[in-house]
């Protein structure tokens, strides 16, 4: 049977959450075998800039974090699934990523 794997990566939590509901809710109204929401460790990007531009003063710096939540989702695949989810409303800030498994 083929699957589809769904990985999807988003800096906003609730926006994630939401698109997998939805993939979750096309795969029961198709009444589709599937597997997920796995979440994945979350990746942290961590950047660290110094606060006076010419380097004068005291040293004094600001840390930027930058969080990516990531979810995978195993479906079975059929074709009027895939319609679905391309056809779904997904936030700007969330990245799909589908990949066609054995």
């Amino acid at each position: 049977m083929q699957t589809i794997r769904i990985k999807l990566v988003s800096n906003n939590l609730e926006h994630i959450n939401e698109v997998t509901n939805k993939i979750k809710e096309i795969a029961e109204k198709l009444k589709l075998a599937k597997s997920g929401p796995i979440p994945l460790p979350t990746s942290r990007i961590i950047v660290t800039t110094r606060r006076a531009p010419n380097g004068g003063g005291r040293e004094s710096y600001d840390h930027f974090e930058l969080r990516l939540h990531k979810r995978i989702i195993d479906i079975q695949a059929d074709p009027r699934a895939l319609k679905a989810i391309m056809s779904a409303q997904i936030p700007s800030d969330v990245n799909i990523e589908m990949q066609q498994i054995e």
